[in-house]
């Protein structure tokens, strides 16, 4: 078909074809629109989001990242780190590790970190991580501006990519001030975990790692499970020290053994966000979408939370992982601290019937499957 049979203006169209033409434009605009907000990070209750970078791009964000061009690092490592092994694509960071050499090094892969320094909070990222013999992706914090490890190192991710199975986290410090390394120290655990009697394997799809680290201790999570607790004790400092943000893919090393003719290559680390949040202000208890307000809508998102269960549940003021009317008892014992709202209070029998419509509900809603990335 000629591109002049195949154009036709919307001056010769039909009123109805010109309604449709109009109609698809809207769903255009709106699917766009759509597709802007999908990547708004979701809020976390308790937490402030402060800074973030969703890899939504064509290139790395230079304000927010340096990409590394080093050929000698730590650890015994093979690689030459250089800003050729760093994209943006499809939604994500990729860090690409190859087995071409480059100035004495046998391969090369990349490394970002962070300009600027972050202090206590919460730290995440959804990671695709490589597999093969001598890969060794990390996400970590380090203090780049002190002497290593005055200012704690905090891994909260590391992998060996012959271990599919296992992952880790560490934290490294040095109590005493001076150089490095009489007084180094450090401690790890080790994770792994099963679905439905099955291993996970850590090296399919997508996988959150986070860490939450305050003045007293290092939190850390794989998929949401808290799977180890660090607490400071008179040996062992958690420092405040501001840290860098790192992203790596380290090739060969102390960690976990060189490549070997095993070894598939090239390797890829795919990280789909990284995301640091701070503790939120202290909201008023009953205040559930933490808007300094403790009134009807606060009733409404207890009431469409009714009966779920799980941690970091906005309307569960009582910490206990399920939202029911222990929490409506103390929304209403704080709704009278605020004259926002004109709304009355909803009286038992209405939260009564609302908890027989939810049972109700889930007894005719069929059950759906859920899996993890």
């Amino acid at each position: 078909m000629s591109i002049v049979k195949a154009t036709l203006s919307i001056e010769t169209m039909s009123c109805t074809a010109r309604r449709l033409c109009a109609a698809a434009a809207v769903a255009t605009t709106l699917a766009i629109h759509s597709s802007a907000s999908a990547q708004e990070p979701p809020a976390l209750p308790g937490w402030d989001l402060v800074w973030h970078d969703e890899f939504s791009g064509d290139s790395l964000d230079t304000t927010k990242w340096e990409a590394a061009d080093r050929r000698n690092s730590h650890n015994n490592e093979k690689q030459f780190y250089h800003p050729n092994q760093v994209a943006i694509a499809d939604g994500n960071l990729k860090l690409t590790a190859i087995n071409t050499p480059r100035d004495g090094k046998a391969y090369q892969s990349g490394l970002i970190t962070s300009k600027d320094l972050y202090g206590p909070g919460r730290f995440e990222a959804r990671i695709d991580l490589p597999t093969s013999q001598g890969m060794w992706p990390a996400f970590w914090l380090n203090a780049n501006n002190v002497s290593w490890p005055q200012g704690g190192e905090i891994d909260i991710l590391e992998n060996r990519g012959s271990q599919p199975n296992l992952v880790s986290s560490a934290y490294h410090w040095q109590k005493e001030p001076g150089p490095c390394c009489n007084d180094h120290r450090f401690e790890f655990h080790e994770h792994t975990a099963e679905v439905n009697g099955e291993p996970v394997n850590f090296h399919e799809g997508f996988h959150t790692y986070a860490v939450e680290w305050d003045e007293e201790t290092l939190r850390f999570y794989v998929d949401d499970v808290l799977h180890y607790t660090l607490t400071e004790t008179p040996d062992r400092p958690i420092f405040e020290t501001p840290k860098n943000i790192i992203l790596n893919l380290a090739v060969g090393g102390d960690f976990g053994g060189d490549p070997n003719g095993s070894t598939v290559w090239p390797q890829t680390m795919q990280v789909d966000y990284v995301r640091y949040w701070r503790p939120a202000t202290q909201a008023m208890s009953g205040d559930y979408n933490r808007d300094g307000l403790v009134d009807a809508a606060d009733y409404t998102l207890w009431r469409d939370n009714l009966n779920r269960t799980g941690t970091r549940l906005s309307a569960d003021a009582n910490g206990d992982q399920v939202v029911d009317y222990l929490d409506y008892e103390i929304w209403e014992a704080t709704y009278g601290q605020t004259t926002a709202s004109t709304v009355a209070v909803p009286e038992p029998q209405t939260v009564a019937m609302s908890i027989g419509a939810a049972i109700i509900s889930r007894l005719l809603t069929p059950m759906r499957a859920t899996s993890a990335d």
